[in-house]
């Protein structure tokens, strides 16, 4: 992931008689900067808060754009610190009991917030790293004044607190008052005091890879040094750090936080009223429906249970009686197999002709035995008895055959019997694979019926060709 968040963003920091501000913008994987403001006290205003909103104005300002402020000099300080990994409100109350530490003012005295920085790239290391800075109260209400004119800010905060993504690895060199350099180490960023009479590059001070100078790059080192801390807080605003930071950082005034997109929000708002409007509406409908259809059913139900108990009283007790006993009777009474008739009509559909049923039918007590004649031997007989719905244990006990009269004898025994829920399972299946093989011998019928077609037709077209005369030599055909 890149390291900036947005395009274009504004950033100015101001000295008791100064103000530095630039509009940075994003292109091509780097920064650069597009416009660059420098105003004085008596020239370009008579005040820090108007030199601030001149410079506002010069670099084009809109609603939309991250303005992030700081002041340059002393009266803050800053320390970066390892916390365990605690929630917010834990943290919080850890950093201010760490704070103490720091500086020998109350907290009362101080206005105070902290930053997340970028975990290490050591992974056995689960502590946050956090930079703390404090602004003593006097100091902080003289940027209040300096800023009282803006109408929209997204930080305000001294330029070596903005280190970290910005300048990661690397030192920033800060010109004011006697030089200092902010070096990164293992403890976090360590102020070191600059030696005299050392000379100071444009490009030691702010060694950013992927930054052109831009409307910077007409002046000298001493005034490019100048802005240096604008830079730093000009990048910082490019990166998505301020929008993480707004929940930590030192608190704005409430007519400082900014209010973008106000039409759009507000389209929004009204198409999520308009949804949820609608959302009730329709469950108010449904659930009227729902509840008219109860009431209707409870007013069917209510007349149904009085028709019942008017019939009920229309009927005698007598005759209530005789209705339950001939209910049981008729329970009591209900046949457990299948009857003679049953059975013979189930024999009669099972046997086909040229088959008959020959001599004595003999039925006891649900035993039947009988006898079957025909030309030829019928093998599928078994299957079809067993089949039937009232019929079962079926066996051929005899098969013979009469060479004088070209007769095929079969004698059988079965039972008269409901089938088992396993034999009507067993009947299901015999018939589906009955269905298919009709199926498919009807499908060989038609296809044997187109071939003895083709040959017709071949044969024709033979006959038809033979009694074509053929044509002399020398004549041409007509």
């Amino acid at each position: 992931m890149g390291l900036f968040a947005r395009n274009n963003a504004i950033a100015l920091t101001w000295t008791p008689n100064s103000c530095h501000a630039v509009r940075m913008s994003v292109s091509g994987g780097g920064c650069t900067v597009s416009q660059a403001w420098h105003g004085t006290l008596g020239r370009e205003g008579d005040s820090l808060a108007e030199l601030v909103l001149n410079a506002l104005r010069a670099l084009q300002a809109d609603d939309s754009i991250f303005i992030v402020a700081g002041g340059n000099g002393q009266g803050w300080g800053m320390a970066d610190v390892r916390t365990p990994n605690l929630k917010n409100d834990d943290l919080r109350n850890a950093l201010a009991f760490e704070l103490r530490k720091q500086t020998p003012l109350p907290l009362d005295q101080l206005r105070w917030g902290y930053r997340l920085l970028p975990e290490s790239d050591d992974k056995a290391d689960s502590r946050k790293r956090v930079r703390m800075f404090f602004v003593k109260n006097d100091y902080w209400n003289s940027w209040m004044k300096a800023i009282d004119g803006l109408h929209h800010l997204d930080a305000i905060l001294p330029a070596p607190v903005a280190l970290d993504p910005v300048l990661a690895g690397q030192s920033l060199i800060l010109t004011d008052n006697g030089g200092c350099e902010y070096r990164p180490g293992a403890d976090g960023r360590q102020p070191m005091p600059l030696s005299e009479g050392g000379n100071v590059t444009f490009e030691q001070a702010f060694p950013m890879k992927n930054f052109t100078p831009g409307k910077l790059a007409g002046l000298n080192e001493a005034e490019k040094l100048e802005y240096v801390p604008a830079l730093v807080l000009g990048t910082y605003a490019l990166t998505g750090s301020v929008n993480a930071d707004a929940k930590t950082l030192i608190p704005l005034p409430e007519r400082f936080v900014a209010h973008r997109n106000i039409a759009l929000k507000a389209l929004t708002l009204c198409v999520v009223i308009y949804l949820i409007g609608l959302c009730v509406y329709t469950v108010t409908g449904n659930m009227s429906a729902k509840a008219a259809q109860i009431r209707q059913i409870d007013v069917a139900i209510k007349q149904t249970r009085a028709e019942l108990d008017e019939l009920n009283k229309l009927l005698d007790p007598k005759d209530q009686e005789k209705a339950k006993l001939i209910r049981e009777e008729l329970l009591a009474n209900a046949p457990d197999s299948p009857d003679f008739p049953t059975a013979l009509l189930a024999i009669t559909e099972a046997v086909q002709p040229p088959m008959w049923i020959a001599q004595t039918l003999e039925w006891k007590n649900g035993a039947i035995s009988f006898q079957t004649q025909g030309p030829q031997k019928d093998l599928d007989l078994a299957n079809r008895l067993e089949y039937s719905p009232y019929l079962a244990e079926v066996s051929e006990r005899m098969s013979t055959y009469n060479q004088e009269t070209n007769n095929h004898t079969q004698r059988f025994e079965l039972l008269a019997r409901f089938d088992t829920p396993a034999e009507e399972e067993a009947l299901r299946v015999h018939q589906r694979k009955e269905a298919e093989r009709q199926a498919e011998e009807r499908r060989k019928n038609r296809e044997l019926a187109e071939e003895d077609e083709e040959e017709e037709f071949d044969e024709e077209l033979e006959d038809d060709e033979e009694e074509i005369p053929p044509t002399p030599e020398g004549q041409e055909e007509p």
